[in-house]
């Protein structure tokens, strides 16, 4: 077995990384804090072709200027620190908004890997993308997988292997030793280049819709009080709403004490299993706990809801400045309502 290679794994926010983090290291996994920092961290390990790797599962960021405390942790970390090889993970729905931060990356780490997740979905959509041509033009290997269903993941472990054989120095930019000084625009301009070459969309306006809904969310007029109104929205749902569910649950379990009894009794079972059963079991769930249980299912269900059409994220956009000043991400504030809602 040879000497650990350290693996960089970054990407944007909700691009599936840290599902590939996961089906790469398993349970070989461990969190904890980067030094000086309140930002967690995640690193892992795994073995493959006789290698031992270590990952380190990088906090989500758009571009290595930072406006955060986990973009500065991202941006340090790939300009400063060493490392064999470098992973950016992006979204095959997506590309081209993802493609600023992977160029970014390449500029640094000539040894970098672009791992487009998420294929399926993009098949699903239409979405064809040319990774013969995507390699070409960014001179690095790119690969599809799906990191859920674990589609061509044994491809990616192939393709780390053969990378981490050639060592390749960083090129520290202007960008990383002043922090800050990059060019967006030629990234931005270079990312459309590319995204125009190796994409093709089978079903021409498929985002119409979406660009539409974003267009709406993201307005300074529209966005605020849509935001407000979705809060208000979920209060009601976990506080009115969910008397109703939990009436239900109360009357379910009502029901199960009472025929369980009945049974037990006819079965003449012993006391111990009756309080077991009965009394430490179906009885202890009161309509407190119900009232419980269906609150915070309403309140999980609507947030899974808003995030997965990327609603919340879009409405959380017009209150980053509020979020900045108390030293929250914006992209986090959906999870910052509900702690406090908690």
């Amino acid at each position: 077995m040879m000497n650990n290679v350290k693996i960089a794994l970054v990407g944007n926010p909700n691009v599936g990384k840290s599902t590939v983090f996961n089906s790469l290291t398993g349970l070989h996994q461990h969190t904890g804090n980067w030094p000086g920092k309140t930002v967690s961290s995640s690193r892992g390990t795994f073995e493959s072709h006789h290698h031992k790797y270590e990952i380190v599962d990088l906090p989500g960021t758009y571009s290595l200027i930072s406006h955060s405390k986990e973009e500065e942790v991202t941006r340090d970390f790939i300009c400063l620190e060493e490392y064999d090889l470098a992973i950016v993970v992006c979204d095959a729905v997506c590309l081209e908004r993802n493609l600023n931060l992977a160029l970014q990356v390449m500029d640094i780490s000539p040894n970098t890997i672009l791992v487009v997740n998420l294929i399926d979905e993009a098949e699903k959509k239409g979405i064809h993308i040319d990774f013969g041509k995507l390699s070409q033009l960014l001179d690095a290997p790119a690969l599809g997988i799906s990191a859920r269903t674990g589609f061509n993941m044994e491809n990616l472990l192939e393709m780390i292997y053969e990378k981490t054989l050639v060592k390749k120095e960083k090129n520290i930019t202007l960008m990383c030793r002043e922090h800050g000084k990059l060019d967006t625009e030629k990234y931005l301009k270079k990312a459309a280049e590319i995204s125009h070459q190796v994409v093709t969309y089978r079903k021409k306006n498929y985002r119409e819709k979406e660009r539409k809904i974003d267009k709406i969310l993201t307005n300074k007029i529209t966005g605020i009080p849509i935001m407000i109104a979705l809060l208000l929205f979920i209060f009601w749902l976990t506080i009115s709403f969910s008397n109703i569910p939990s009436r239900w649950l109360f009357r379910l379990f009502a029901w199960m004490e009472k025929y369980l009894t009945f049974g037990l009794n006819q079965m003449h079972a012993p006391k111990f299993l009756m309080g077991i059963l009965i009394s430490r079991s179906i009885s202890s769930a009161d309509m407190g706990s119900c009232s419980n249980a269906s609150a915070h299912g309403n309140l999980f269900s609507a947030f899974y809801f808003f995030r997965r059409f990327r609603i919340s994220p879009s409405c959380c956009f017009q209150f980053r400045s509020c979020f900045s000043k108390v030293s929250c991400l914006w992209k986090a504030g959906p999870d910052n309502v509900y702690g406090i809602w908690m």
